[in-house]
């Protein structure tokens, strides 16, 4: 504690009266922080081709600074909140996850997206939910088909 802040508090007797004065102080910048993280994670959406992970980071980065700054958001909250931030490429997975309702931390979300992520991107296949209908696009193949050469038949 700085020396100003020592004096200051120099003529509280237990550590809640000091607590106390500080929130008084500075809780309106908690707030505003708290505030702050939780309007961002609201606002923030994926967009088309940015790494999941990348993506995860920036959403516990924003849960994390909520939560130190007094937001208490339980875990099934705050996977419907990130659900929410995901670009359109994850549709499919959130169905699946909402038909199994798995329980599960933002850390095994993000592995679980993670491993998602990289079967659709070898594939080139992507799927979306318009409406409530869910497609899913795989692209075809080439098919290589030989070649033919024009054969004469003649006749006797």
């Amino acid at each position: 504690m700085s020396n100003v802040l020592q004096k200051q508090h120099k003529e509280h007797e237990i550590a809640r009266q000091i607590m106390n004065n500080l929130d008084e102080m500075f809780g309106e910048q908690t707030i505003q922080v708290k505030t702050d993280a939780i309007k961002g994670l609201m606002n923030c959406k994926q967009k088309v081709g940015t790494p999941i992970k990348e993506h995860m980071m920036k959403i516990k980065a924003y849960l994390s600074e909520a939560q130190a700054n007094g937001a208490e958001i339980d875990v099934a909250t705050q996977l419907v909140m990130v659900f929410q931030t995901f670009s359109k490429n994850f549709d499919l997975f959130q169905a699946s996850y909402n038909l199994n309702r798995k329980e599960m931390s933002l850390t095994e979300l993000m592995k679980e997206l993670q491993a998602f992520e990289n079967i659709f991107k070898g594939s080139g296949s992507k799927a979306e939910a318009n409406n409530g209908v869910l497609t899913v696009t795989v692209p075809k193949e080439e098919v290589k088909r030989p070649k033919v050469t024009p054969v004469q038949v003649s006749g006797s």
